[in-house]
């Protein structure tokens, strides 16, 4: 799913068109299920954490057909009423052949800070920081 709508955003972003910010929303709607699926893996992500959202600030697009997602990630905790914001960067590269997922690298926290250091509702005018010196969590993978 993830690789049919990095193609899909790849084939429409020199548009810069209404169909961009459409196709750019259905990549940040499954990055958060690919995100909330890997950190559950973690020993510091509790099983009561979830992946709301990702809001992006800065998108690019590599000639080899990567993707690159600047922003941040809101999540929250079972129970709880308040969201927690955290830096994110995600990196998508698709084959150009068969249009698959071939690599993905999503960054995501604050190593220095931790979890938990700034609630979303106290964000809202600058829920996009830039990237950090470390990040908390990082996956990579490549097929």
């Amino acid at each position: 799913m993830l690789a049919e709508h990095v193609n899909s955003y790849l084939r429409v972003c020199e548009v810069g068109s209404k169909a961009e910010r459409a196709e750019l929303r259905y990549v940040c709607d499954v990055l958060p299920w690919l995100a909330d699926y890997l950190l559950r893996r973690e020993e510091c992500w509790s099983r009561y954490y979830w992946v709301d959202a990702i809001r992006p600030s800065r998108v690019s697009v590599l000639p080899d057909g990567e993707l690159n997602v600047e922003g941040s990630m809101l999540w929250a905790e079972r129970g709880q009423s308040k969201e927690w914001i955290e830096p994110l960067s995600a990196k998508v590269r698709v084959s150009e052949t068969n249009r698959e997922v071939v690599s993905y690298k999503i960054m995501c926290g604050d190593a220095n800070r931790g979890l938990k250091k700034e609630a979303y509702s106290m964000s809202l005018g600058r829920a996009n920081r830039p990237g950090v010196a470390q990040s908390l969590f990082t996956f990579s993978e490549k097929q």
